[in-house]
């Protein structure tokens, strides 16, 4: 999954990346390689939505590890096997906040950098 991701992003025009998704399996983190332009649109061309885990590339802009994508897909066969469904896993808000935006609100730092 990390590598397909990371060549991903380099083989890819940032504009694109930035609005598109991947799909990967659960079983072995292997991805069909297509890039969808909505979550639902990766949803829509699966045969069962919880056999796979759905990435947007816009959160891994900087590349990926492979264990942030172990992490990635075990949370995701621990929800399914929980009764949960992906759109509990991704809501349509993204809730990765920048490091800067940690910072400010773990050290209560003045958003403009003086102290």
């Amino acid at each position: 999954m990390a590598d397909t991701i990371n060549l991903t992003l380099i083989s890819q025009p940032w504009d694109m990346l930035a609005r598109t998704w991947m799909v990967f399996r659960l079983d072995n983190g292997e991805s069909d390689n297509v890039k969808y332009e909505s979550k639902a649109d990766a949803v829509a061309h699966q045969l069962e939505e919880k056999w796979f885990c759905y990435f947007c590339m816009r959160r891994a802009l900087g590349g990926v590890t492979a264990r942030d994508c172990q992490l990635f897909i075990n949370m995701h066969r621990y929800v399914y096997d929980s009764g949960g469904a992906a759109s509990f896993i991704e809501p349509d808000v993204d809730m990765i906040i920048s490091s800067r935006s940690n910072d400010i609100l773990q050290k209560g730092m003045n958003p403009s950098g003086r102290y």
